[in-house]
């Protein structure tokens, strides 16, 4: 047991580390491939697929050698290098995709498929050793006495809570003090120090071991592995158990992803730092869960019965969030009238930690628990690391596949509210499949017992199909907004609503929200700044003949710059084509611009436009989204300079 907290330590430090970097190389490849939804979600899922793939990899590899902590050292300095190589190799890689881009085309499945295929070969060398260092480290704790399961769940535990860690402090405080080099810099001389313990470490301990075993001639760390595929000696128990596990990342992966989309659509997703808070307290919840089954179940054993338990709480959790999401619109009402702030930034942060603890805590602690106990029945200790190696796979395969079909697929066809029931159903039939399946040796009473207890979860998810309206997010959210309703759609970019309103004078006005936000509107205010965004330019140029416009929003800036007669043809760039399909609710304040000849709309996101096209403009305008939000917005430069210029709308 000796160093064995140490160790822990380190790990604690290469999971910081590793969401540091992830938080990094989204910024820096949303800078190359743009920030549509599809691109952040093709760095994400090449994220897990290393850590998948590396797992695998590195699992069965220690398991036919010793020296874990040798191992473990070279995957951390491994790790280190690749991302200082990453760095230097950004240049290149951005212009690799602008010409790529401009020979196959701005549009189509092509140019996601380059974005996708960059994203896995820059990201695939650093993560493919990233996933490695769990089982390796669960290979060596294994050796030197500690059990399993408890090493599986407390290495999972210190490893997502360093990545807690690594999200706030990288979020909140190494960018801004340190900059985006320094922040890299910061994270590499983490893993450099955990490798330079851990071999350290590793050289006290194969000399120990090398006087101990001097007449034998046999090392504490020596082990033969079966020449048998790990794959097939798992047999069918194992396999299934490995297919829960994929289930298991699916909708952990899925219900993170709608749970963050869902209260951004009460809360304002566009605040800065929101989805941090989200995530941490989502991953909060899977160290708090680790850390029980550690301290409470590790010793005591578990069994199907407890997983399918499990699984089924968890559905039933996706079902009641439901029920609180619909109250959460009134919270930041709440904590404002406690703490006497308006539109502070300490206000939302605390409105967004209250709101992701209510909504994710609890379920994401199950889910916690729920795999280190998977591991607990599929891992076996003469092969260790390449049983763990499949289990890390399942579930980062399963958790890309949750990821992609949540935001491209559950959410734009069914909406927020199905998905998640779809969500929870997949969990309750997952519990009941355990329970039915895998049946523990016992009497024919208990197999009734768990029959009857599958049947009963299949019974509270109808229940739930029943009694909660399909429409009760969608009612919850309009309700929360003031005026009439005219539009609402949810698309992979994010949801879309237009309202109706009367001013103060009677007169009637509209606003555009963007997931929660109000992003703009035919207010004087909203029609005076909008328009002059595309008036300003044309005025300024001599003779102007063709403009862009990023971002489509009311349609004002792009309908005002094509009037002026010595413009010959203005293209507008818009991310989400909810926003376009919301367009005729503006029509008689942008000119009817979706129809206007000089007009084309481009779908894609503005700044992945400019970067790769050879278009030449003679002027260049944009319909701005708040500044305080311009985290997602196109060209975060231009939103604070041009939208202070103009002098934003305060509702908007």
């Amino acid at each position: 047991m000796n160093g064995v907290w140490a160790i822990r330590f380190l790990f604690f430090l290469s999971g910081a580390s590793a969401l540091a970097y992830e938080v990094l190389w989204t910024k820096w490849l949303t800078r190359v491939i743009g920030v549509t939804t599809f691109s952040v979600s093709t760095v994400v899922a090449a994220f897990l697929t290393g850590l998948a793939l590396g797992g695998l990899l590195f699992g069965r590899r220690i398991d036919r050698r010793g020296r874990p902590l040798r191992l473990y050292a070279l995957l951390e300095v491994g790790v280190a290098l690749s991302a200082l190589a990453f760095y230097f190799l950004l240049p290149s890689l951005a212009s690799g995709y602008v010409w790529l881009h401009r020979n196959l085309g701005a549009t189509g499945g092509s140019i996601l498929l380059v974005r996708v295929s960059l994203s896995f070969l820059a990201l695939l060398p650093p993560t493919l050793m990233m996933g490695g260092t769990l089982p390796v480290l669960c290979r060596r704790e294994v050796s030197q006495g500690e059990g399993v399961s408890s090493s599986l769940s407390a290495l999972y535990a210190l490893n997502t809570l360093g990545g807690v860690a690594g999200t706030l402090l990288t979020g909140f405080v190494l960018i801004e003090r340190m900059g985006l080099r320094g922040t890299l810099l910061a994270a590499v001389m983490a893993n450099l120090a955990a490798a330079g313990v851990a071999l350290l470490l590793d050289l006290r301990e194969a000399r120990k071991s090398s006087e101990r075993s001097a007449d034998s001639g046999s090392s504490q760390y020596t082990h033969h592995a079966s020449k048998t595929d790990p794959a097939k000696a798992l047999g069918s128990r194992g396999i299934l158990i490995l297919v829960a596990s994929a289930l298991f990342g699916f909708a952990g992966l899925s219900f993170e992803i709608i749970w963050t989309r869902a209260l951004g659509s009460f809360l304002r997703s566009g605040i800065v730092y929101s989805f941090s808070l989200a995530l941490a307290s989502f991953l909060l919840g899977i160290v708090i869960g680790s850390w029980i089954y550690h301290a409470t179940l590790a010793h005591r054993g578990g069994g199907v019965v407890a997983l399918s338990v499990l699984q089924t709480a968890i559905g039933v959790c996706g079902i009641v969030s439901l029920l609180v999401l619909s109250r959460v619109d009134g919270l930041p009402n709440w904590v404002a009238a406690r703490l006497g702030w308006e539109y502070a930034w300490g206000e939302w942060a605390i409105v967004w930690i209250l709101a992701s603890l209510g909504v994710m805590l609890l379920p994401s602690i199950l889910m916690g628990i729920a795999f280190p106990l998977a591991g607990s029945l599929v891992v076996r200790q003469e092969s260790v690391g390449g049983d763990i190696g499949w289990l890390y796979a399942a579930n980062g395969f399963g958790s890309v596949l949750g990821a992609l079909a949540s935001g491209f697929v559950l959410i734009p066809r069914l909406g927020t509210l199905e998905s998640l029931r779809l969500n929870s159903l997949l969990c309750l039939a997952l519990g009941a499949l355990l329970m039915v399946a895998l049946p523990a040796p016992g009497s024919k009473q208990r197999a009734g017992r768990r029959v009857a207890f599958a049947a009963g979860g299949a019974g509270v998810l109808a229940l739930a199909f029943l009694l909660i309206p399909s429409n009760l997010i969608r009612q919850r959210i309009i309700n929360s907004r003031p005026g009439v309703n005219l539009y609402y759609a949810e698309g992979a970019a994010g949801l879309v609503e237009v309202y109706d309103r009367t001013g103060v004078e009677g007169n009637h006005y509209r606003k555009l929200y963007y997931n929660g936000t109000s992003y703009a509107g035919s207010t004087q205010n909203g029609r005076r700044y909008h328009k002059l965004l595309g008036h300003l330019p044309a005025l300024l140029h001599p003779a102007p003949r063709t403009g862009l416009v990023i971002g489509f929003g009311s349609g004002m800036t792009f309908g005002a710059m094509m009037l002026d007669p010595r413009i010959q043809r203005v293209d507008c760039v818009e991310l989400s084509p909810q926003v376009l399909a919301a367009s005729p609710l503006f029509a008689g304040d942008n000119a009817d611009a979706l129809n206007n000849p000089k007009g084309r709309i481009l779908q894609g996101d503005g700044r992945e436009y400019l970067l790769a096209t050879d278009q030449r403009y003679d002027l260049i305008s944009l319909e701005p989204p708040p500044p305080r939000f311009a985290e997602w917005s196109t060209s975060i430069q231009w939103t604070f300079t041009v939208s202070a210029a103009a002098g934003c709308d305060p509702e908007a």
